[in-house]
């Protein structure tokens, strides 16, 4: 893979510009003085309140970053949720609340459901900010703010654009980097788990999310106020404020031109830069990890679970008017599922196995540590390393973001047998890494797999400029 000249001209301006701004100052008792501007930088990667234990730890853990950022008087926030497919809305509540001032009777979301729920009253069809974690003592931390920057990509959806949308009726959201995917839809989980013969889990799409205002026409993405395609360059570091574009652009618009800055972790521990999946266009991810359909329930049981999917379907499923009914039921359920969707529902899916289903929810996966952006340059396909958990067997064997791969276990990736050779990466593999861009020349890197817990809150740092 090489890159154009032009791109590399362009990169190598960027590159000079934000270092030309960025002037190092060790002293971090320059912090303290008068006139410092402090600005909080948040990397958050999906939408969980907990690995499943039922703690709400990652909620506190968020709230108290929130706390140390007004604890230090941040002024400013910059929200990378770059990488952030999605995850639960209760947990986006949270975030919007902790970002804003809103009070308790002011609206985050509405939900449109199907007639079926509507009539029934099963769901509230709206939500609120919040002033504590799960109605306890907890008091949520509330920056405040009347301006936020969230930095974004072709990744950002769901409970992501959840946010931006809940925020926008109430503050200036200006987006900074790639068009976002335009899901507007949330969905449910539903399972048999006291079916013996049934251990299936469907993730149907059941309501449509709007804000205050009732807008929900974002189907197409929310388009950025500051247009840039990260992955035109070579990729830095998250947080690194000289060579990371997405952030030097929020900085900039800030208005901090000439800086002298000293970064901090606001949380004494967990100071780490890492980011999360990055799939191809048209190949969505439902998570952080892929998940295998290996069809483990037996064949004779097919027709009783897909009564029970096209039942459930028909009764919660958003579009529940357009299902196809006429399926034949003995097909494998992941095939049937998919057969009697509504065509226009890019997100909806089904798994074999619901207990894989309930851990991706939470961050809660067995693979390597790392994520991906498949891209296409000069005619190869190729993947970049977006991402690399600490203490995970991806940062063992060396990968780091940025890492450039073409082939896995020994086969090169083309578009005939990507998907198929990305499958591997849930098993230990190979990687062949680029060491030479002009000669293709790679080496390859062994990786082994494990479960793996991913906390949403990749990175948080405060920066003071002068």
């Amino acid at each position: 893979m090489t890159m154009t000249k032009t791109n590399l001209l362009l990169y190598s301006f960027l590159l000079l510009m934000l270092t030309a701004v960025f002037v190092s100052c060790d002293d971090e008792q320059e912090s303290n003085k008068t006139g410092t501007k402090r600005i909080g930088y948040l990397v958050f990667n999906f939408f969980a309140e907990d690995d499943g234990d039922k703690s709400k730890k990652y909620v506190k853990e968020l709230n108290e970053a929130f706390g140390q950022f007004k604890r230090k008087n941040v002024s400013e926030l910059i929200l990378d949720l770059r990488y952030n497919s999605g995850g639960a809305l209760s947990m986006a509540t949270y975030l919007a609340s902790m970002i804003s001032n809103r009070k308790t009777d002011d609206v985050f979301q509405q939900y449109r459901f199907n007639d079926n729920i509507t009539k029934t009253g099963q769901y509230d069809n709206k939500s609120y900010f919040v002033n504590k974690i799960d109605g306890g003592n907890i008091a949520i931390n509330k920056l405040g703010l009347n301006r936020l920057y969230v930095l974004t990509s072709k990744r950002t959806a769901s409970a992501s654009e959840a946010v931006i949308n809940g925020l926008k009726p109430y503050m200036d959201v200006i987006l900074i980097g790639d068009t976002t995917v335009g899901k507007n839809v949330g969905s449910i989980s539903i399972t048999a788990e006291n079916e013996i013969n049934n251990s299936w889990g469907m993730q149907p799409i059941v309501l449509e999310l709007s804000n205050k205002d009732s807008f929900s026409n974002y189907s197409n993405g929310f388009i950025p106020d500051i247009y840039f395609n990260e992955f035109d360059y070579m990729l830095a570091p998250l947080g690194d404020i000289e060579h990371d574009p997405l952030l030097f652009f929020a900085l900039n618009d800030i208005g901090v031109t000439k800086m002298t800055s000293v970064h901090s972790s606001a949380r004494s521990s967990d100071n780490v830069s890492i980011e999360t999946s990055y799939l191809p266009d048209n190949y969505y991810s439902r998570g952080n990890a892929y998940v295998e359909m290996n069809l483990k329930t037996a064949g004779n049981n097919y027709e009783n679970i897909n009564e029970w999917i096209i039942n459930q379907l028909d009764y919660f499923y958003l579009w529940n008017d357009k299902l196809h009914k006429d399926i034949d039921k003995s097909l494998s359920p992941d095939l049937f599922f998919h057969e009697s969707l509504y065509e226009g529902d890019r997100f909806s899916f089904i798994v074999d196995d619901y207990n894989k289903l309930q851990d991706m929810l939470v961050g809660v996966n067995y693979d390597a540590g790392y994520d991906y952006q498949l891209l296409y340059y000069n005619q190869i396909l190729c993947g970049t390393i977006t991402y690399v958990l600490p203490n995970s067997p991806a940062e063992q064997a060396g990968l780091k973001r940025g890492d450039i791969f073409i082939k896995i276990n020994d086969n090169t990736l083309t578009f005939d047998n990507y998907q198929y050779l990305t499958d591997a990466i849930s098993h230990p593999h190979t990687l062949g890494i680029i060491v030479d861009l002009q000669t293709l020349i790679t080496k390859t890197v062994s990786i082994s797999t494990a479960t793996l817990k991913k906390n949403p809150i990749l990175l948080d740092t405060i920066y003071y400029f002068k």
